[in-house]
């Protein structure tokens, strides 16, 4: 891969690990008021806080995965599958830039 394409997808990942540790905080169940009310007000707010509880967790598992794939371009290991060793095709990486695997192996894994 060229190191202008390189840069490119890394400038992308650390985009997208700035945005998404923000994200994190803003749905952070701590940062959530919680009113006291009535039973329906108090279960609204217990469904929004799981809501905010899954959400934090998806954007937990997409940050570990974008920073593995930071810590993979500073130990020149970026773009090699994780499960065969080949080179993960550049096409799929514009896609989905912290992808672990190649479309061989990810078709293995997820049908």
């Amino acid at each position: 891969m060229i190191k202008k394409r390189l840069k490119q997808l890394r400038d992308r990942l650390l985009g997208d690990r700035d945005r998404l540790e923000k994200e994190l905080e803003e749905v952070s169940p701590a940062n959530m008021e919680v009113n006291p009310g009535d039973e329906e007000e108090q279960a609204d707010e217990v469904e929004e806080m799981a809501g905010r509880v899954a959400l934090a967790e998806v954007i937990r598992r997409r940050l570990r995965r974008i920073r593995s794939a930071l810590t993979k371009m500073q130990n020149k290991a970026y773009g090699t599958c994780e499960n065969c060793d080949k080179k993960i095709e550049e096409e799929l990486l514009e896609v989905d830039p912290e992808s672990r695997y190649c479309k061989e192996c990810k078709r293995k894994f997820h049908g």
